[in-house]
């Protein structure tokens, strides 16, 4: 949404995207584990019309092949890294979004329907954000959701630098990891020379 909005009205000095792609975001599975298939769906796809999946015979290959729809604890391996107690990485994705209606006080029971339905689609935020025109920080866990961190420059083709930061020992539930603090200070870094960065210009 951040993508968006700053593609289309340009709001901010800067922006910070954390564990998302703007190429391709895809959860990671532990090594061994069959692969996540999302469905792709087109951005402009309405809740009143027949839903369009652009991958819709690789999803059903998925399927076909053993696949669930519940994939919530094949994606633990990448949100939480080793050092997360494992029952609260359990209770963070067992029945994810609503958690069975056992919902932890620090969680959420909803999903941005619009957002959560297309977000996983290569190139969903394509356009805006090759328009983003100020600064951008990308910053990731080591295990995250993006299927190329390295890649991620290239998305903000307009956007006045780009900065990348791979967090070592983190997964994509970013404020769980042990390193968390190294990561809150390089947003805080990044934040500050925005900041110098208007003051000059």
């Amino acid at each position: 949404m951040t993508i968006i909005q700053q593609g289309r009205y340009h709001c901010y000095d800067g922006i910070g995207v954390l564990g998302y792609s703007a190429v391709h975001t895809h959860p990671p599975v532990r090594p061994g584990s069959d692969p996540i298939v999302a469905p792709w769906l087109p951005r402009d796809t309405l809740i009143n019309e027949p839903m369009v999946v652009v991958n819709a015979a690789q999803a059903e290959a998925a399927k076909l092949a053993g696949g669930r729809p519940d994939r919530g604890a094949d994606m633990a391996w990448g949100f939480f890294y080793d050092d997360v107690d494992p029952e609260l990485a359990r209770g963070d994705v067992d029945g994810f979004p609503t958690r069975n209606g056992n919902v932890p006080a620090w969680g959420s029971g909803t999903l941005p329907a619009a957002v959560s339905a297309s977000c996983l689609t290569p190139g969903a935020v394509a356009p805006e954000a090759a328009a983003v025109r100020v600064p951008v920080l990308a910053a990731f866990g080591e295990r995250d959701v993006c299927a190329d961190p390295k890649g991620e420059p290239r998305a903000y083709l307009s956007a006045t630098s780009v900065d990348l930061f791979i967090c070592p020992r983190m997964g994509h539930m970013h404020n769980f990891a042990g390193t968390r603090q190294l990561f809150w200070r390089r947003i805080e870094t990044w934040a500050q020379w925005v900041g110098q960065l208007k003051q000059t210009s």
